[in-house]
């Protein structure tokens, strides 16, 4: 749906349906084409279905209520939830934001590179992730490294 939201750039869209997760409903939100996307439920009042229509009309977006307090409680939930890394593994993430690699991170920490890669997969099991690149996503999200950190 971004995808063709993206490649019609003149086009407009009411996506409208019974269940949708937290996680897409943010992707939808925050995404480039979002200003093209409208999101209503099934069972929204008719008064919140003519507001999308009439956004789209207009050229804007209409987010129903109750897709705003899904995305906001799930924000709130995920802010509540303690960190799922020790100390030691968002050390490891940041240097993995940072490029560096296992052999650097382990000659800094004077550990060997075998205990650095079972920080590494404790990181990505527990992230639930399965490359370095969601890992320093996850490191721009949590706040351990900003841009100025990152290195390409």
């Amino acid at each position: 749906m971004l995808i063709v939201a993206e490649r019609f750039g003149l086009s407009q869209w009411i996506l409208i349906s019974d269940d949708l997760s937290p996680q897409f409903l943010r992707r939808i939100v925050y995404s480039s084409a979002s200003h093209q996307l409208s999101i209503v439920y099934k069972n929204e009042t008719l008064k919140d279905i003519r507001d999308a229509l009439d956004a789209v009309s207009r050229h804007t977006r209409h987010i129903s209520q109750r897709a705003l307090e899904t995305i906001i409680l799930q924000q709130q939930q995920e802010d509540e939830r303690p960190s799922v890394l020790t100390t030691t593994e968002m050390e490891i993430v940041k240097a993995i934001a940072q490029g560096k690699s296992t052999k650097e991170i382990a000659a800094e920490r004077f550990s060997s590179i075998h205990t650095i890669t079972t920080h590494r997969k404790n990181i990505f099991r527990k992230l639930g992730v399965n490359t370095a690149h969601e890992v320093i996503k996850y490191a721009f999200r949590a706040g351990l490294v900003d841009s100025s950190e990152f290195y390409i």
